[in-house]
């Protein structure tokens, strides 16, 4: 596999195709929203986790083989407390409430399911 230039241009041997239009067919995860673990393998979140109407958070995930997975986690006895205390008046509870990050214990969700196959 020839991967230096020339002319110019990168190619992969008698192909012609350049470098980086290869690299550009290659399904990359983002990584930027985190990841979980699942059975041994990283599961990249593509957004950020969102509240449905349950109380239960949920984000798509994708693997480094392409595979996409819905995530979904529940929300803490802490957080839940918080937002009963805070609804009843309790603006002590504010700050916490409003910090997603203690919603969830974000490195174990409840639910990983395939959603779509690579294969």
């Amino acid at each position: 596999m020839n991967l230096e230039s020339s002319g110019g241009e990168s190619d992969l041997g008698s192909n012609g195709m350049r470098v980086e239009d290869f690299i550009s067919l290659i399904e990359i995860p983002d990584t930027n929203n985190g990841s979980v673990v699942y059975n041994g393998e990283n599961i990249y979140l593509q957004q950020q986790a969102y509240c449905l109407n349950d109380g239960v958070y949920a984000a798509c995930g994708k693997d480094v083989a392409g595979n996409v997975y819905e995530i979904r986690w529940n929300t803490t006895i802490a957080w839940d407390d918080a937002c009963e205390a805070f609804k009843k008046g309790d603006e002590t509870q504010e700050s916490f409430v409003e910090e997603e990050s203690n919603a969830c214990d974000w490195d174990n969700p409840y639910s990983i399911e395939l959603i779509e196959s690579a294969e």
